[in-house]
């Protein structure tokens, strides 16, 4: 049987405290997303919603990885 040393130990609680980060609440990602959605459709015409994922890196970050695509880009009236 192998003996865990405190660096063991350490490697342990990081990565038990990056899991629980990165299990990100799912009404979070729900309002998260659809903020994205009224943002985008002030610019663009999204074929499909967005997709969005959250990670955390190995140092603790929060890593946002968003995907959209859009048919078109909406010309922008701009006051002059």
């Amino acid at each position: 049987m192998k003996s865990y040393d405190g660096r063991d130990a350490m490697i342990r609680l990081k990565s038990v405290i990056l899991h629980d980060k990165t299990a990100a609440d799912t009404n979070f990602l729900g309002v998260l997303k659809s903020d994205l959605v009224k943002l985008f459709n002030n610019y663009l015409e999204l074929k499909d919603a967005p997709k969005v994922k959250l990670e955390v890196d190995e140092a603790g970050v929060y890593v946002l990885k968003i995907k959209a695509c859009a048919e078109k880009v909406k010309s922008l009236n701009v006051i002059k």
